[in-house]
């Protein structure tokens, strides 16, 4: 499921996913993106995505727990460089 969260924040929701498999997906997208651009008032702009990850655990309260953890990993995404993904672990300690 994909779903406009806020501004220029999304949510895609993926059942019965791994973390490898999270992260490889999130990094296609990615990828994707980066290699297109836009054409804007005579300018070509390069175009990129941060991504903050997370997976859902059995002791979140709700899903809002796991939208936390995902959105502490995309401001450390975008605070390490951007155009990356990041992931946030069960501590909530987030790697780039």
């Amino acid at each position: 499921m994909l779903a406009r969260f806020g501004g220029e924040e999304f949510v895609v929701m993926l059942m019965a996913v791994n973390k490898e498999d999270m992260l490889a997906l999130a990094d296609r997208i990615r990828t994707s993106i980066a290699a297109g651009s836009v054409a804007f008032e005579g300018k070509t702009i390069q175009v990129t995505i941060s991504f903050g990850a997370a997976l859902a655990q059995f002791e979140d309260r709700d899903v809002d727990a796991v939208i936390e953890r995902a959105d502490l990993a995309l401001y450390e995404a975008k605070d390490s460089g951007r155009n990356r993904v990041a992931f946030a672990d069960r501590s909530t300690r987030v790697t780039a």
